[in-house]
């Protein structure tokens, strides 16, 4: 009944998102990592795991039972095989494996722009 009250009142959050679109503009280029909650793995303790490799992450959310955070655009190869190596299913595949994004600038509406689309695509809700 709790967590049924928890889901219900995070559909009303939208300071969450509006955070990490900021630390995403303040940290640089990132790239945005969804586990799937059936995983087992709290967020805390995903931040751990990463922290003790020297990744820092950001923007902690869950969306549509994945848990959705960010790494810098330059950690995300190493936070992939960080999070491999732990036995965590990355959502929807490696780094590698997914299609390009077009070649536009890094600018700060454009880093916006290509978050949403890369939250979205991630989580299905588009």
């Amino acid at each position: 009944m709790l967590g049924q009250l928890l889901k219900l009142g995070m559909v009303f959050d939208w300071i969450s998102p509006v955070a990490a679109l900021v630390q995403n503009v303040v940290n640089g280029p990132s790239h945005v990592f969804a586990i799937p909650e059936q995983a087992g793995w709290r967020g805390a303790d995903i931040e751990r795991l990463l922290a003790r490799y020297g990744i820092s992450l950001w923007g902690r959310m869950v969306i549509n039972g994945c848990l959705v955070f960010s790494v810098r655009q330059a950690q995300a190869r190493w936070a992939e095989y960080v999070l491999q190596r732990a036995g965590l299913p990355i959502a929807p595949g490696p780094i590698a494996k997914r299609a390009t994004r077009s070649r536009r600038p890094p600018g700060g509406l454009n880093k916006l722009e290509s978050w949403l689309d890369d939250v979205v695509g991630r989580t299905g809700l588009g």
